[in-house]
């Protein structure tokens, strides 16, 4: 009777060892889930060439995963007191939206916060620099402006994904209509 004691509790510790030393994962639908191994004892980490994309997967206690939305998503930008041709600053929004390709590439070569370190600032700066050609009139009233400014960063935000390898892939871009200063529309309401 003491065996058969002893046998269910050892065999009940080795089962909680088991459950504490193993991850699970699973993703939600529109997501997938790149591994990060770091063993402590044998092999060598790094990123698993294989993402987990459905199910529920096992992996040791080591291992992190990495959560990829892989829909398309919308990254947008306030940009307030944007400078233009004329000297008058602008507020403006501007949006785009992005989807993941190749999620194993992203994490290995990017990291987790590949937006926040790739590519917000580039594209604040292409859409600066785009305004800037332009006088204040031509954002805040002008559709056509609007059209050839969503046309010229599209272009250099897509040269700049495909410069840098991103597995990134550009669904949309728009710039919203500009708002002068204050002082500026009051002006303009008195004459």
């Amino acid at each position: 009777m003491n065996k058969i004691i002893v046998g269910i509790v050892a065999a009940g510790v080795v089962a909680l060892m088991l459950l504490i030393l193993i991850n699970t994962f699973a993703p939600d639908a529109g997501h997938e889930i790149v591994l990060i191994e770091k063993p402590w004892f044998f092999g060598h980490g790094g990123v698993d060439a294989d993402p987990i994309k459905a199910g529920r997967s096992w992996a040791a206690f080591s291992t992190s995963g990495v959560d990829v939305y892989m829909q398309p998503r919308k990254y947008g930008e306030e940009m307030s007191d944007t400078m233009t041709s004329d000297g008058v600053p602008i507020t403006f929004h501007a949006i785009m939206v992005l989807q993941v390709t190749d999620s194993v590439t992203l994490i290995r070569n990017f990291g987790p916060y590949w937006y926040e370190n790739n590519i917000e600032e580039p594209f604040k700066t292409m859409v600066r620099q785009s305004v800037r050609k332009r006088g204040m009139n031509e954002p805040a009233i002008s559709t056509s402006a609007l059209d050839a400014i969503d046309g010229e960063i599209r272009v250099a935000l897509e040269g700049f994904l495909k410069a840098k390898n991103l597995p990134i892939q550009l669904v949309t871009m728009t710039v919203g209509r500009a708002n002068p200063p204050d002082a500026i529309k009051n002006q303009r309401v008195e004459t």
